[in-house]
């Protein structure tokens, strides 16, 4: 498959930006870590429930 509008720089700033997120992400605690051609990956704390 190609990704023809897949822009490392794009990329790179995205996961560049850890711990300056806003919204959903940050309130769900949500980190990306890897942004490549049609693949995101994020990490995520878990907690126990109460």
């Amino acid at each position: 498959m190609e990704f023809p509008l897949y822009d490392p720089a794009l990329a790179e700033g995205i996961v560049g930006t850890m711990g300056l997120t806003e919204g959903l992400p940050a309130y769900l605690g949500i980190r990306t870590t890897e942004v490549g051609p049609g693949t995101m990956t994020a990490e995520l704390d878990v907690r126990p429930s109460c």
